[in-house]
């Protein structure tokens, strides 16, 4: 809960601030980790809209199709995986689906 006040405090004082996608992408986590995987996905899908060029922009497509996936939403999870593959190819989030799928 300190950790989620935290993050937004600094994102109500800093909402602009070159850090901000990371303090949206650590909110998610933590809703996450609380047992609230919907804010979580709330959370993930806002920093997509709020900052689709930030650098944790792959690792949030990650995060919201493993999420997706745990709550039953496969078409959703293969919408944000695949966006993950195709718009960042070179991620190491994209590399790691790559060799999950791979089976290494």
């Amino acid at each position: 809960p300190e950790a989620l006040t935290a993050f937004e405090e600094f994102l109500a004082r800093y909402p602009e601030h070159p850090h901000a996608d990371n303090a949206m992408y650590w909110r998610g986590e933590c809703f996450l980790r609380g047992g609230d995987a919907r804010r979580a996905i709330s959370e993930w899908e806002g920093l997509l809209a709020r900052f689709p060029l930030g650098n944790k922009v792959p690792d949030a497509l990650l995060k919201l199709s493993l999420t997706h996936r745990r709550l039953g939403d496969i078409a959703a999870a293969e919408r944000a995986v695949t966006r993950l593959l195709q718009e960042h190819p070179d991620s190491d989030a994209a590399r790691r689906v790559r060799a999950e799928r791979q089976g290494t």
